[in-house]
């Protein structure tokens, strides 16, 4: 029986309790040949598999115990060290490495010592001991050189790891000719598997240089060896470096779902560290996406792992994300603390990089602190003492926040802003970086409205939105795209405030303003996404304990019981908000954006498509913001009418809190009509009264809106006779690409599912209206009732698939601390708008919400994130929802009489038209504003 046969014989044991008993048969047969077969097994599974190395190892240690000599137990204790690094226990690794070495000198086996201190040497660098690394490396490559040809493989692992020092501590050049000394030794003797390890080595050196092109061939030409050999372990890896890779190049979903592969690779060994490593490297990306609050959660937990484990390089790095989490947060103490921590470890360990990327933090908090000064000092001293060591997008990223600092002084250098930047644009298209390409287009846009140069200042702003565009095109899941552009939406701001600056000196460009009114609108229109089946099981479990913990929430009777299970549902969102995103992550985002540079398009096409679509009987109004001023444009078949400075954003800010708290109060009492008229009358006076001469005897209107401002009652504006709904239909919309692709839905062959849930009794109308509505319809709709214990979640996403009209009466929540959480009640649970996000809606029907506060929504990234995105996501094509919480009765009498006015349209009808028509009845019938006023249409 060959060594190997016998290795393969023996393993049939490893998992046995009585290992060294079950063994013992076999002793006359122990060689060193088979300590050696069973080493280069474990070395082959701890790529693959570290706990069954791990187990192999033991065996190891086992046979060599009976074997009982020098050359056995160093085999058996190196073994046992190699599995140990694998596993990221570094210590533990060193300590079997001495230990085997100590055996190996005892017989002057030169070869085997220099390989043990190789890969001590190895683990020291990740230890952050950097110093004694090399120390260490010295006195292997000195063996190495005495042993002559012999030890070429030993001085090629020699090399990586020298590499691999050099890489942490910043000398790049270094680094480089070791990796390509290194690679030329196992090419040499057709060691292929080393050659990938070092070749994925030398593409992170690549990527960290901004050399993404190179590094992207080296990673996927080792994934190749590595995926030959079924080598899981470094398949992980290298998903790891494409994530980052992916992070680097501003591509942040491709990112995330490389990083999900990694993780899942490294949970499927497992390997513990590595993990959390995976997870350093996401709360990158969740800070580029504005999930601040799951960034820090994540590099925390990541923290607590490297410190267990006393991975110095990597808690540098989590205290780093910590800082710049709570930077973002303007927790401006907790990011010094953090970054402080970091700078003294960073210090301790010698690793230049690391305290350049602190400084540059700091000089960051410095700046948003207000201390301009400060952050050029550290920044100047950064580019001074460290000007070897200044990679392609460190360099741009000092250069910039220094221009950032020179503007924010009283009388800046404008000369030093533009060197800086104009070395920043430089750096940043050699290298592709778009991130802070955009982010420099916009500090020069800065420098141009300084020097009041509007149109150069407009031409650099629409360039970074070019930049933004060719970026937020690779999302396609709607949270992670939202979350990106919140991060980005003051460039749209910017440009839209120049562009109206320009109107205002010269009054020639009013066509440029309403595009750029479009643009900063419609720059997070809701994207479409979906779920593989298998992820629905997962997501089904989480989302039946988050109903569990919302029902014993609803039912608990103590403060203290409540708080405590408030505390276990934050936690439960967070991991149910994080399963979701996995569950979209399987998707690949194509390009779908594209951007014109032009800042003044010869001829505005959509405005003249947008005007020859309307026809005397319609208006749009476009509100903006910019200057702390709401203004507002509105358009007619014939004319275009601007309107400045209609109201102060802060006028308007009080006026709608008193609102909101007038209307709080009085739909918890019987409300008193004639102060409600009073605050209507008021916002009628400041923001409609300057429009009305532009839109008189216009009965039908189309309003886009801010996000902030959705909550006005602008159908109840009181002009002291009238309600502006008696004058006029309502229509919201997004975009005015949007308003163009709009419909008019036709009553034929068309199915209406109606849906009504009281809540066990206790919003009894819900289901006098499912009834009333469905009976309504019934004679011109192919009709499916949902009501009570029918109303389930599941039957509802199926049958609504293929709906013209969905209805649905029931109890909703919105939730402004956490949107995605928000809620409408049906039979078997709650539905989310992080549920609906995975429906399709084939038929783009009208959607009706009866129920309360289904329209209210948290601003962010330019839309609103809240029921009615997830429903626009799904694909609803039309939209009626509730302002504020409603009353059962007067809703069900308003949505039967609605529903009575379409069916009575003989070809089609207009659905703004028809909820004007029920709102003005309501108004007839003495029904309260607060009731008839809740409700707006929104066209998709």
């Amino acid at each position: 029986m060959t060594p190997e046969e016998l290795g393969h014989e023996l393993l049939q044991y490893i998992e046995h309790p009585e290992l060294s008993e079950q063994i013992k048969p076999y002793r006359d047969l122990f060689s060193e040949g088979l300590i050696s077969a069973l080493c280069a097994k474990t070395y082959d599974e701890q790529f693959r598999d570290v706990q069954y190395a791990l187990k192999i190892a033991n065996l190891t240690t086992e046979v060599a115990k009976i074997i009982d000599t020098p050359e056995a137990a160093g085999l058996a204790a190196w073994n046992v060290g190699n599995v140990y690094g694998a596993m990221n226990k570094y210590q533990d690794a060193n300590n079997h490495f001495w230990e085997a070495e100590q055996f190996f000198e005892s017989i002057k086996s030169l070869k085997r010592v220099a390989g043990l201190r190789i890969n001590r040497a190895g683990n020291l660098c990740a230890m952050g001991q950097y110093d004694e690394a090399l120390s260490l490396a010295k006195s292997a490559r000195k063996i190495c050189a005495e042993i002559g040809e012999e030890g070429d493989v030993y001085l090629g692992n020699l090399e990586l790891t020298v590499g691999w020092v050099y890489e942490e501590i910043g000398e790049f050049e270094e680094a480089l000719a070791a990796y390509d000394n290194g690679r030329s030794l196992f090419v040499k003797h057709d060691h292929p598997l080393q050659v990938a390890l070092i070749d994925q080595n030398r593409a992170h050196l690549y990527m960290n240089l901004d050399s993404f092109e190179a590094s992207e061939r080296l990673f996927l030409s080792a994934r190749e060896i590595f995926k030959k050999g079924n080598y899981l372990r470094e398949l992980a890896r290298v998903n790891l470096n494409l994530g980052e890779l992916a992070y680097k190049t501003g591509h942040y979903q491709k990112a995330l779902t490389r990083l999900n592969s990694a993780y899942d690779g490294f949970s499927d060994i497992p390997v513990p560290v590595e993990m959390a490593y995976v997870n350093i490297k996401r709360s990158n990306v969740y800070l580029q996406l504005n999930l601040i609050n799951e960034m820090i959660q994540m590099a925390d937990s990541a923290m607590q792992i490297c410190l267990r484990q006393k991975m110095k390089r990597e808690y540098v790095t989590c205290l780093i994300n910590l800082g710049t989490g709570h930077l973002k947060l303007e927790n401006y103490d907790q990011a010094s603390h953090f970054f402080e921590r970091a700078r003294r470890n960073a210090r301790q360990q010698n690793t230049p990089i690391r305290l350049m990327l602190i400084d540059i933090n700091r000089a960051e908090l410095a700046y948003k602190n207000k201390n301009p000064k400060r952050s050029k000092r550290i920044l100047q001293r950064v580019l001074k003492s460290d000007n070897h060591l200044l990679i392609p997008n460190l360099e741009a990223r000092i250069r910039l926040l220094l221009a950032r600092c020179e503007l924010m002084l009283n009388t800046p250098k404008l000369d030093f802003i533009e060197e800086n930047l104009q070395i920043t644009v430089e750096i940043c298209q050699t290298y592709h970086l778009k991130q802070l390409l955009a982010e420099t287009y916009v500090v020069l846009g800065d420098t141009a409205v300084y020097r009041q140069d509007y149109q150069s200042a407009g031409a650099d702003y629409r360039q970074a939105v070019v930049e933004i565009k060719s970026l937020k095109a690779h999302f396609s899941i709607d949270e992670l795209h939202i979350g990106y552009l919140d991060t980005q939406s003051e460039i749209y701001q910017k440009l839209l405030a120049v562009v109206n600056q320009l109107h205002l000196q010269t009054g020639d460009y009013l066509d440029e303003l309403i595009s750029a009114i479009d643009e900063a609108q419609m720059a997070a229109a809701p994207l479409q996404t979906q779920i593989e089946s298998g992820q629905r099981e997962r997501l089904s479990e989480l989302q039946k304990t988050w109903n569990w913990y919302q029902n014993k929430l609803h039912d608990a009777k103590e403060r203290s019981e409540a708080q405590k299970i408030e505390s276990n549902l934050h936690h439960l969102e967070t991991q149910l908000a994080e399963a979701h995103r996995q569950a979209q992550l399987h998707q690949d985002a194509s390009i779908h954006t594209t951007a014109q540079s032009d800042l003044r398009p010869a001829k505005n096409q959509q405005m003249g498509d947008l005007q020859s679509c309307l026809d005397s009987k319609k208006g749009v109004i476009q509100f903006y913001e910019t200057n702390q001023m709401l203004n507002a444009v509105v358009i007619t078949k014939t004319e275009t009418h601007w309107h400045p400075d209609i109201i102060s954003l802060e006028t308007l800010q009080r006026q709608s809190k008193a609102w909101q708290f007038f209307l709080n109060q009085s739909l918890n009492t019987d409300g008193n009509e004639k102060v409600a008229l009073a605050h209507l009358q008021r916002f009628y006076q400041t923001v409609w009264q300057r429009l009305s001469r532009s839109i008189d005897s216009l009965p039908e209107l189309f309003l886009s809106m801010p996000p902030n401002w959705y909550s006005l009652p602008i159908n109840a504006f009181f002009d002291g006779s009238q309600f502006l709904i008696e004058q006029a239909s309502l229509t919201y919309f997004s975009s005015l690409d949007r308003l163009l692709k709009s419909f008019t839905p036709s009553l034929k062959s068309t199915k209406a599912v109606i849906a009504g849930f009281s809540q066990n009794g206790r919003l009894p109308a819900t289901i006098q209206e499912a009834k009333a509505v469905s009976k309504t319809l019934e004679a011109s709709h192919e009709i499916h009732t949902l009501i009570e214990e029918k109303a389930t979640i599941p039957t509802l996403q199926q049958i609504a698939r293929q709906a013209n009209i969905l209805h649905l009466a029931s109890h909703a929540i919105f939730r402004p601390d956490n949107p995605l959480f928000s809620w409408i009640q049906l039979a078997d649970g709650r539905l989310t708008m992080a549920d609906i996000y995975h429906w399709t809606f084939e038929k783009r029907p009208l959607i009706v919400l009866s129920a309360c506060e289904t329209g209210q929504g948290l601003p962010k990234g330019g839309g609103l994130m809240g029921l009615s995105r997830s429903l626009e996501a799904a694909g609803a094509g039309e939209l009626i929802l509730s302002r504020w919480r409603l009353e059962d009765n007067s809703s069900a009498q308003i949505m039967e009489k609605f529903y009575e006015i379409i069916t009575h349209s003989k070809e089609s009808f207009d659905t703004a038209v028809a909820l004007q028509a029920a709102q003005k009845w309501a108004i007839k019938q003495n029904i309260p504003l607060f009731f008839w006023a809740s409700f707006l249409y929104i066209s998709n």
